[in-house]
C-alpha cells in the first residue's frame, strides 16, 4: 500500500504512512519537493505512523535531507501520530536527537482529532 495524502481542511496534510520502507518515504519526498516553490505563509501537516514500525536511519536521514531544502515559514507545525504513549516518548526522544532541520513545532499525539484540533490553532 502506497503513501496516503490528503489535505483536509482547515489546510491541513495528512500524510498517512503504511510502513517506512524506501519507496514509501521517497513518495513522501517527492510530494513535499514538488510543493517547495509554492509553499504556504502557515503549514499544518499531520504524520500518521499508526501502521509503522519504529523509524529507521534511512528515513530519519531522507527526512533531514528534504525538510533542509526549503524555506518553511515561521507558521509551521507537525503533529505525529502514534499508537501508544510508549512509543509517543520513544519518537519524541528520537526525533530530538536525529532531526537537524529546524522544524518550527511539534508535537506527537496518540489521538487523530487532538492532533487536528492542535494543528486547526
Amino acid at each position: 500500500m502506497p503513501l496516503h495524502i490528503e489535505v483536509i481542511s482547515p489546510g491541513i496534510v495528512v500524510f498517512t504512512f503504511p510502513d517506512f520502507k524506501r519507496a514509501t518515504v521517497e513518495q513522501w519526498g517527492e510530494y513535499i519537493l514538488s510543493m517547495k516553490d509554492n509553499l504556504p505563509n502557515r503549514i499544518r501537516g499531520l504524520y500518521d505512523f499508526r501502521q509503522c514500525q519504529m523509524a529507521t536511519r534511512f528515513t530519519l536521514e531522507y527526512q533531514n535531507q528534504i525538510v533542509g531544502q526549503l524555506d518553511l515559514p515561521d507558521d509551521t507545525r507537525s503533529a505525529y501520530l502514534l499508537n501508544s504513549d510508549t512509543i509517543l516518548h520513544m519518537w519524541t526522544r528520537l526525533i530530538q536527537e536525529n532531526i537537524e532541520t529546524p522544524l518550527v513545532q511539534v508535537q506527537t499525539f496518540t489521538d487523530y482529532d487532538d492532533a487536528v484540533m492542535w494543528l486547526s490553532e
